[in-house]
Order: structure tokens, then C-alpha cells, then sequence
């Protein structure tokens, strides 16, 4: 399992430093040209993004409006030849000053160009009306 968990770990690695940073094109290179990445919020606000072009827009938009982004904890908690299983817990402050964190559950599927093919994720996201930078650890 460790060549598993290390090719998918850096995997994880690229496109969390690209989101941690901002830079859209570094994470949309993360992703196959027809990648399906699916979110899913437990309380009902689940997306479903299909190519690059959408997760272009989608991270974009992030990046505009996400501040102060934090990666807290992040594990691969098992891998195989097919796919992992990640947790990562972020947090950020949106442009309006509200703080947000999210733990998340992410399985995903690589091509052999180690590019992201197909994205799952299960999420829970935390929002406070605090001011930044206060989320309990």
C-alpha cells in the first residue's frame, strides 16, 4: 500500500498547496480534461462539476472569494491500485468576514498521467459568525 499512498499523497499534496495558494490553473491541472467531481453536503448542497472548464470556473470563484485559507489536518487513510480514501479539515473566511471550516471524506480515481478522473466527496461545512481565525483545533 505505501507506492499507493504516496502517489496518491502527492496527488493531494499538488492540488491543496494550488487551492492553499489560489492558483486555479495549478489546481485545474490536477484534473482530466473530462473529470467528474462530485460534492456531497450531508444537508442537502451537493454539486456535481463535469471538465475542466467547470472546475476552472468553480475554483475561480473560490479563489476570489476565500481568504485565509488553512489546510489543519490532512490523511490518506488507506489506498489501493484503484483509489484512496482521504480526510483533510480546512478552513477560510469569505469575502463578507463569516468563518468557515469543512471535514471532509475524498475518494478519487486517477489516470495514468496521475490527473484526477473522477472526484468524490462527503463534507460537513462549519460556519461561524466570529471573526477569523478563532475556529477551535
Amino acid at each position: 500500500m505505501g507506492k499507493q499512498k504516496d502517489r496518491y499523497g502527492k496527488w493531494a499534496e499538488t492540488e491543496m498547496n494550488a487551492w492553499l495558494s489560489g492558483d486555479v490553473e495549478a489546481s485545474v491541472a490536477c484534473y482530466s480534461d473530462d473529470c467528474t467531481r462530485i460534492s456531497v453536503n450531508p444537508f442537502g448542497d451537493d454539486t456535481i462539476i463535469q471538465g475542466s472548464e467547470a472546475i476552472r470556473t468553480a475554483y475561480a470563484d473560490k479563489a476570489a472569494n476565500w481568504q485565509n485559507k488553512q489546510l489543519i489536518s490532512f490523511e490518506v487513510l488507506s489506498a489501493n491500485k484503484e483509489q484512496p480514501i482521504f480526510h483533510a479539515w480546512k478552513s477560510w473566511t469569505t469575502v463578507e468576514g463569516k468563518e468557515k471550516a469543512c471535514t471532509y471524506i475524498q475518494i478519487v480515481k486517477l489516470d495514468r498521467k496521475n490527473r484526477c478522473t473522477e472526484y468524490r466527496e462527503w463534507n460537513v461545512v462549519k460556519v461561524r459568525d466570529e471573526e477569523a481565525g478563532k475556529i477551535e483545533k
